[in-house]
């Protein structure tokens, strides 16, 4: 008898840990998870600071590795080649930054022609975003050309870029037909691109402030 009652009460309590199981499984997985994105940020912005300082041409995992004080075989496990972590790098700067120019837009007040202005002054004044153009923009445009990844990562940035400006356009001219918005909004990327990328010596000669790119798209919107 008193050995069916403890075969019962072991029964029992295997049935018991059975149920806990996959709720104990799917707590250590998420805790997992959790730091491997924790680990994989400390890397990001490191890699973020480490091109910014040494370029693209001087970048390397393993002096990745030695400024995070971590052996390159676990950098690795993470990130297998330069390429990966490149590409994740610029795609979070896709997610984070992409929009920041719209978000400045919506946050403005006014009619949409002052909104535009606020927008394109906060935009240049905004020193990490100009930073960050200036890094990815450049050097990763560079390495589109070697890696479908990248180049693909760009397309959809462009792409998501031209539609914001379409939908920009339609505030200040909800008139202009989809195909002619379309069009601009190609116009309008571009001028506010080389705008940013050529800041410096544009200002030296007085030519470059937010009135006069507000007023430069606005004349697209209503053409």
């Amino acid at each position: 008898m008193a050995e069916r009652k403890s075969a019962a009460k072991s029964g029992a309590a295997l049935a018991e840990k059975d149920r806990e199981s996959p709720a104990l499984r799917a707590k250590q997985g998420a805790t997992r998870q959790q730091k491997r994105a924790e680990t994989e940020a400390r890397i990001l912005d490191a890699a973020h600071l480490l091109l910014k300082e040494d370029r693209l041409a001087a970048f390397s995992l393993r002096g990745l590795a030695a400024r995070l004080d971590m052996r390159l075989s676990h950098l690795q496990h993470y990130f297998p080649h330069a390429s990966d972590l490149l590409a994740r790098l610029f795609e979070r700067f896709i997610e984070h930054d992409s929009g920041v120019f719209l978000q400045h837009f919506e946050e403005a007040s006014g009619p949409p022609e002052q909104k535009l202005q606020k927008a394109l002054a906060r935009l240049l004044e905004d020193e990490a975003y100009l930073d960050s153009c200036d890094l990815f923009m450049s050097e990763m445009a560079a390495l589109a050309r070697e890696d479908a990844r990248i180049a693909r990562s760009l397309e959809r940035y462009y792409a998501e870029y031209r539609k914001g400006a379409a939908d920009l356009l339609a505030r200040l001219n909800a008139d202009l037909p989809p195909k002619k918005r379309a069009e601009r909004a190609a116009l309008v990327v571009s001028l506010i691109e080389g705008a940013l990328h050529l800041r410096h010596p544009l200002a030296e000669g007085g030519g470059l402030n937010a009135k006069a790119l507000a007023g430069a798209i606005c004349a697209l919107a209503r053409m």
